[in-house]
């Protein structure tokens, strides 16, 4: 958190400058980031035999704070440097959670002190928890009759392919 909060706010402030004049050029970052998270998945990081640094972890949640002020994407940085950490399976996904719902909130905060937040985006958002609520339950009910892997290898294939679109199209 203490490289991710104050790089978010970069981050923010970044979209809000490079949205009015480099449209284009914000969309080729978008489409790098979402192909870099779609390598991010390939990926199958070695757990380290000790815990990397402090260090290690703040230049993590920098680029996490960035991606995440820019396009709300602050996932694979952080995904790949805790999973490459010698910590439980489940202290891993409650760490990412807490790091997640930490961002999002430090986000709708310097966004609604922006005056970029409007009535009309949180109505959308609470709109969608009952969806994604269903679809998150759905999936867990029934899931996709198909292994982890091809579903990985899936999700790798959307996500490169979305990145290389909005890379040659900016």
């Amino acid at each position: 958190l203490i490289g991710l909060v104050p790089a978010l706010i970069v981050g923010v402030f970044l979209l809000t400058y490079l949205s009015r004049d480099f449209a284009r050029i914000l969309q080729g970052i978008l489409g790098g980031a979402i192909f870099m998270g779609g390598v991010f998945i390939m990926l199958k990081p070695e757990p380290l035999k000790i815990r990397s640094g402090n260090l290690s972890f703040s230049i993590a949640g920098a680029t996490a704070g960035v991606l995440g002020g820019l396009f709300s994407i602050a996932g694979p940085p952080l995904v790949y440097q805790y999973y490459r950490q010698p910590f439980t399976l489940e202290n891993i996904r409650l760490s990412l959670l807490a790091i997640f719902l930490m961002m999002n909130i430090g986000r709708l905060i310097v966004l609604g002190a922006q005056g970029e937040l409007t009535l009309d985006m949180l109505w959308i958002g609470l709109l969608c928890v009952p969806a994604v609520s269903f679809a998150t339950i759905a999936g867990r009910r029934w899931p996709p009759p198909v292994s982890d892997n091809t579903m990985r290898r899936i999700a790798f294939l959307l996500l490169v392919l979305i990145g290389i679109s909005l890379m040659l199209t900016a």
